[in-house]
């Protein structure tokens, strides 16, 4: 990845934050520890209550938190949903990318503790808030990547990952423009596994934290619209080329913990094979990173997985239009 490519991503992120700055101001000023989630939502008015009330009604200090949703400009149905109960940032705008929501999301938060959301999770842990805290305090120097249980992907994957706000703005685009609808979750935890295998292990796993991912998959909603919508396997490409960027954000965030300050020209540094997806896939995944090697077979065995099963689809697809 080369000086104008890298440049290129970090301009369309800066794009994607700046486009909606000045829609409505801050809730959480001058407050230390409070919590942002980022929420965008589309067609799930209902889910957005119940994921709101679940979140508010079982945290010790409610005050302390926000939520920033972002609502689609041609979803009527959510636009017309009150919000006025909770401590709620709207922001309404087109249609975008799950990165450029997430981005335009982070610009109008406030809070020092940054969580990712979404409108079909619910809250089962009275308390939550003041544990997250707890656990914030063990890191003075705001690099952690802490995430709740799920009860579905659990300790597999952050499905709803907590950052600092030192981290967000450090590593600058922790939610790639790139990212369509799906990999942000990977794409943050490789981060911290690779400072993982640097001996920086800042992953702290919530398993007495609930946040129940209520998805389709596990039969807890319907299949609706918003997840038909999405492209299961659009960010699996994205993810591999987005290694240079993970690898500088492990740069930024060591420098940090180490109390040293980055030079500019190592985020540069790109050695990514020309070829296809498998010779992408086992170099960026296999020989790249520092994270352990665990971690990275695991990741190279469920992306492989994902490529066969996308492809075999594919060809039965086709094979039943064909009949």
């Amino acid at each position: 990845m080369d000086a104008g490519t890298v440049d290129k991503l970090r301009m369309t992120q800066d794009h994607a934050r700046q486009s909606f700055i000045g829609r409505e101001g801050t809730l959480l000023q001058g407050k230390q520890d409070g919590i942002s989630i980022l929420v965008p939502t589309r067609g799930r008015p209902a889910m957005l209550s119940r994921m709101l009330s679940s979140l508010f009604s079982l945290a010790d200090s409610p005050d302390d938190l926000e939520v920033i949703v972002y609502i689609d400009d041609d979803d009527a149905e959510t636009l017309a949903f009150d919000i006025s109960p909770w401590n709620v940032i709207r922001i309404v705008g087109p249609r975008q990318t799950m990165g450029t929501l997430n981005a335009a999301c982070y610009a109008k938060s406030s809070g020092d503790i940054v969580m990712l959301g979404n409108d079909d999770m619910v809250v089962r842990t009275r308390s939550w808030d003041t544990r997250i805290r707890d656990e914030v305090r063990n890191f003075p120097d705001r690099v952690y990547l802490l995430y709740p249980n799920d009860m579905h992907k659990r300790r597999k994957i952050c499905t709803f990952p907590i950052l600092s706000r030192v981290t967000c703005d450090s590593i600058g685009d922790p939610f790639p423009a790139e990212y369509r609808g799906a990999f942000i979750d990977v794409h943050v935890m490789d981060i911290f596994e690779r400072l993982r295998g640097l001996d920086h292990t800042r992953i702290v796993y919530l398993d007495d934290v609930v946040f129940e991912h209520m998805h389709y998959q596990t039969g807890k909603s319907k299949f609706d619209s918003t997840y038909r919508e999405r492209d299961r396997f659009g960010d699996d490409h994205t993810f591999l080329v987005l290694n240079d960027v993970r690898g500088w954000a492990v740069h930024r965030l060591k420098a940090i913990i180490d109390g040293t300050e980055p030079t500019p020209h190592e985020r540069l540094v790109s050695s990514r094979p020309k070829g296809g997806w498998l010779i992408h896939l086992t170099w960026n995944i296999l020989h790249g990173g520092s994270s352990p090697l665990s971690w990275r077979l695991r990741l190279f065995c469920w992306m492989w997985l994902r490529f066969v099963y996308r492809n075999v689809k594919t060809v039965f697809n086709s094979k039943s239009h064909t009949i």
